[in-house]
């Protein structure tokens, strides 16, 4: 997202010193997360060292590209970390000016970057104890191998190696536009001590009019509040790292994919009205926010979005449950907060319960919830999808929409959730060993079960869950396209026992 998005700042030119100029700054204004707004500074120093050139045309230009890039790279850094991104780029760097005689083109130069980058990467687990003891690489380092590069040249690089966020809080990053009088007045090293004091993982920028802030923070308050001295808020993105890492988790078990096209949103307008955004509105304890609107187009009393993870789940919650509209992340992963929008806005209903399927999801959501002017939207924030279909069953119609909220919460907490899946990599969680290719059961999230059998395992998942609800009298299961036929009966017959 960061490098693909940064594309849509380049016009047609004839020279690499302005194209090189615009796709660093789209990298600053698209980067996400700690490693993409390094990223982009790492392509800044690179376009640095292009400064009135029309084009790479000798060896010697190109290293000394990938010099400036360490650089800058680093000094954007509080406390530069080695075995992430930036020992990539420096070990890059080092390794190019050492044999600098041996090359007389450009393209010599950056093939052998690349050989000298996959180099780096082996090496990165051995300076962060983090990496180490997982076994693994950080996953920024592995993608900064695929820039622009050919499947065939980066045969060598693992696309397993990746490793979850081990810090905790906040990841908080903000875009600044200064005017004149404030980019002049800009102190980086002030900026940066005042807030290394609350915070951890830190990067700032300045470009021309922009200032970009990136730090790890349990302050997210007065982080804000620093930053925003500095001048007006152009975009601001606050994200729970501890969802995250749980989030990141199941990732590495292989039960979650994300693809990049864009969402579907699977809801139709009633009564083909049109909404027009006014003003913000919340409520106090930001679950609900009413809002007034200009169109008196008659609306339906109550509604039901849930976010999904398939179109198929999808077309069964509206089919079998009277679900309303759902959002398909089968595709595009989480939803944006104008995915949010625009499914609320299309159902047209007095009151809307909006139902997430993942915390990811809930920040997106609540944001949406906030540009509504005419209805009260009910956020119901549950964490599988299991849950969702718990609250959406337990939805009423003909019930007033304050029992409703209450039901629909209610339902997800006397929800029991597993999944069983294939784990793509070996790892230990507690006293559990995982091996590569084990088939998996993880209940309400926890990995629990691990065996090479399939049937075994969905058998020793579901009696953990019923010991840990024993009470239960629904079991719903849900399997997906390329699960086995003769396992599918098989479950049957273990829920039919149990």
């Amino acid at each position: 997202m960061t490098v693909s998005g940064a594309f849509d700042y380049i016009n047609p030119v004839d020279d690499v010193d302005t194209m090189s100029k615009q796709y660093a700054r789209g990298l600053l204004m698209n980067a996400r997360g700690n490693s993409g707004a390094i990223l982009s500074q790492i392509f800044r120093g690179f376009a640095q060292a292009l400064v009135g050139k029309t084009d790479i045309d000798d060896s010697a230009t190109a290293i000394t590209a990938f010099v400036m890039a360490k650089e800058v790279g680093y000094k954007s850094v509080l406390a530069p970390v080695e075995g992430t991104i930036l020992t990539v780029i420096r070990m890059t760097a080092e390794d190019l000016e050492k044999n600098q005689k041996e090359y007389r083109t450009p393209e010599q130069v950056f093939s052998a970057a690349v050989t000298f980058a996959k180099q780096a990467l082996d090496k990165t687990p051995s300076l962060l104890p983090m990496l180490k003891k997982a076994g693994v690489v950080d996953s920024a380092n592995k993608d900064v191998l695929l820039i622009g590069a050919s499947p065939e040249s980066n045969k060598g690089v693992s696309a397993e190696n990746d490793v979850a966020n081990a810090d905790y809080g906040y990841c908080c990053e903000v875009i600044v536009r200064q005017t004149k009088a404030q980019a002049k007045a800009f102190n980086e090293a002030k900026l940066k001590k005042s807030l290394s004091e609350l915070a951890d993982s830190l990067v700032t920028v300045q470009d021309e009019d922009i200032v970009k802030v990136h730090a790890h923070s349990p302050h997210p308050g007065k982080f804000l509040e620093i930053a925003h001295a500095l001048g007006d808020f152009h975009k601001v993105k606050i994200d729970n790292m501890s969802v995250q890492a749980q989030e990141h988790s199941m990732r590495l078990t292989g039960q979650q994919e994300n693809g990049q096209h864009k969402k579907a949103v699977n809801a139709k307008p009633k009564n083909g009205s049109n909404h027009e955004v006014e003003k913000h509105a919340s409520d106090k304890n930001g679950s609900l926010a009413k809002l007034s609107k200009k169109n008196e187009e008659p609306r339906v009393k109550q509604a039901v979005i849930v976010t999904v993870p398939s179109k198929a789940i999808g077309e069964m919650l509206k089919r079998e449950y009277g679900v309303d509209a759902y959002i398909d992340q089968e595709r595009a992963g989480n939803p944006s907060t104008g995915d949010f929008d625009q499914a609320i806005r299309q159902a047209h209903a007095e009151t809307v319960f909006l139902v997430t399927d993942s915390s990811n999801n809930q920040l997106s959501a609540g944001n949406a919830i906030k540009l509504q002017e005419n209805c009260v939207v009910n956020l119901i924030g549950a964490r599988t999808i299991i849950e969702a279909i718990a609250a959406a069953l337990s939805f009423n119609a003909q019930t007033h929409p304050r029992y409703n909220y209450r039901r629909m919460r209610n339902a997800i907490r006397l929800v029991e959730t597993g999944l069983v899946s294939t784990s793509i990599r070996s790892i230990r969680y507690d006293d559990l060993i995982v091996r590569k290719d084990d088939f998996i059961g993880v209940v309400n999230k926890k990995v629990s079960v691990a065996s090479k059998n399939l049937d075994i395992t969905l058998a020793k998942t579901i009696r953990l869950m019923l010991k840990r609800k024993p009470n239960t009298k629904l079991i719903q299961v849900i399997c997906g396209k390329q699960a086995p036929k003769a396992s599918t009966n098989e479950l049957k017959k273990i829920i039919a026992t149990e």
